[in-house]
């Protein structure tokens, strides 16, 4: 399941090439799949792809992992939406 909340891209200025937001919070999430880690804290170098930005946090369900990822502010900023996220997600699943 997916939510855009806000914008899916930072466009290009003048002093920066823009963000795609919705790639950056897939890439955290790809991360947490192949690690079972929180983005950001693998133990391993990240892989082609993996960027190792926090952002994005892994918890449990009832029935598997759930991965929420979060990408627009400042990295701790990001794993606190995301932990909001997981919690609503944990009651919910």
């Amino acid at each position: 399941r997916m939510a855009v909340v806000g914008h899916m891209t930072d466009p290009p200025s003048a002093t920066s090439k823009g963000n795609n937001l919705l790639g950056i919070a897939y890439a955290k999430a790809s991360e947490m799949a192949a690690t079972l880690q929180n983005s950001g804290t693998a133990t391993r170098p990240p892989m082609t792809g993996e960027f190792g930005w926090q952002g994005g946090v892994i918890g449990h369900g009832k029935t598997g992992y759930i991965i929420v990822a979060f990408s627009g502010g400042k990295s701790e900023d990001d794993v606190s939406i995301s932990r909001a996220g997981l919690a609503i997600l944990q009651a919910e699943l």
